[in-house]
């Protein structure tokens, strides 16, 4: 077994020793930074699809809200590290040496746009080009574990862009940046505690050293993000399901119904509900597969777009978001009128599970882009992600 193999294993082991869903959301992530889960991709530069997915879904078995928020920050960072690790080599060391945290950079609102479409009045971060950098305005939502996050990638729309793509810029802003304010919004029933909150940018200057792609690169230089984070979303809910699973035969191997002489895994309902989990959870882990290997090809290209990645990574995510709500619904239906007391893990799960249809892009959007790739039908010039 290799070096890096033998090192995450042993990462998973100490995971696994882990108690932390009860814990305040501040001791959760304070446990997991010494694990060094934070800095994964920066430790495992040549980490493989698989190795990162292990762990992830490994998180997400033990708790759902550390998984998905705390993810969000490797997998920009992981594009960042594999892409463009040299350039931001004093970002990654203060995340890896001072457990610092940064936000998403994923941008939902790029996904069907042409240049012409871009209005600066209603694009919800502007930059204007100022010596030595740029100056940012407007409102970055979603930040997850925004208290405790201190990098905030985000995309802009350039003012008085001339050029021939999108005029959308990347740019890595310090939260410490005077004008950097937090609203706090998040009132989510799915997902609480992973304290996604807006930022709010007023005339915030970010310096050319974190220009993560200037105006003089394609966006599309920045499509490996948008993979890597349907890729993450993937395996945080393949990981909850995982945990649904166990949750599931753990119960019927052990309760009664009223009044039973059997536990319930002697029923048939029962049994044939359980089989259709393991459906569940094998067409998963099976399309994740795929998912890894399309992934680790991308990974070792020096390509910014990849069609094949780009199909197989929106069928994954809408096969992981149908199969991971079947399989609780399964799970549920098993358990009884249980399942919905607080004192339950599943009714927690019920209502994180739901937010899995609502990472973008959303299931009509998924759908025109494989049909219209299929068909050949592309309406419009270029798409980059």
């Amino acid at each position: 077994m290799s070096t890096i193999r033998l090192e995450i294993s042993q990462l998973l082991d100490d995971l696994g020793q882990l108690n932390i869903a009860e814990l305040p959301v501040a001791e959760r992530i304070i446990k997991l930074v010494k694990l060094n889960i934070h800095s994964l991709p920066v430790m495992f530069p040549n980490m493989t699809a698989h190795e990162y997915m292990a762990v992830v879904a490994k998180l997400a078995q033990l708790d759902a809200s550390s998984a998905l928020s705390l993810s969000m920050h490797l997998y920009t960072l992981w594009g960042i590290t594999a892409r463009q690790g040299a350039k931001f080599s004093q970002v990654l060391d203060d995340v890896s040496t001072h457990g610092r945290l940064m936000g998403s950079l994923n941008e939902p609102g790029l996904y069907f746009l042409t240049p012409d479409q871009l209005n600066i009045d209603t694009y919800p971060v502007r930059a204007k080009k100022v010596a030595g950098g740029y100056r940012v305005t407007g409102v970055k939502k979603f930040v997850s574990l925004e208290p405790f996050v201190s990098y905030l990638p985000v995309y802009c729309m350039v003012e008085n862009y001339s050029g021939d793509d999108l005029g959308v810029i990347a740019l890595m802003l310090n939260k410490k940046e005077p004008g950097v304010s937090v609203i706090e919004d998040w009132n989510s029933v799915a997902m609480q505690d992973t304290y996604s909150n807006s930022i709010k940018f007023d005339d915030v200057f970010c310096p050319e050293e974190l220009v993560i792609s200037g105006e003089d690169t394609p966006i599309a230089s920045l499509s490996m993000q948008g993979y890597l984070f349907r890729f993450n979303v993937c395996c945080v809910y393949l990981g909850i399901s995982r945990q649904v699973l166990d949750l599931a035969v753990n119960t019927v191997s052990t309760k009664r119904p009223p009044n039973g002489d059997h536990v319930l895994a002697k029923y048939p309902g029962v049994q044939f509900s359980i089989a259709e989990m393991l459906i569940s959870l094998e067409i998963m882990e099976s399309q994740m597969r795929s998912f890894c290997m399309a992934l680790d090809d991308f990974m070792a290209a020096d390509a910014h777009v990849d069609l094949a990645v780009n199909r197989i990574s929106l069928i994954a995510k809408e096969v992981i978001a149908r199969e991971s709500n079947s399989l609780v619904s399964n799970a549920m239906k098993i358990t009884g009128i249980n399942s919905l007391s607080n004192d339950n893990p599943l009714s927690a799960i019920f209502n994180d599970i739901k937010a899995a249809q609502f990472h973008p892009p959303q299931r009509d959007v998924t759908y025109e882009i494989l049909a219209k790739e299929k068909l050949g039908v592309i309406s419009y010039k270029r798409r980059w992600m």
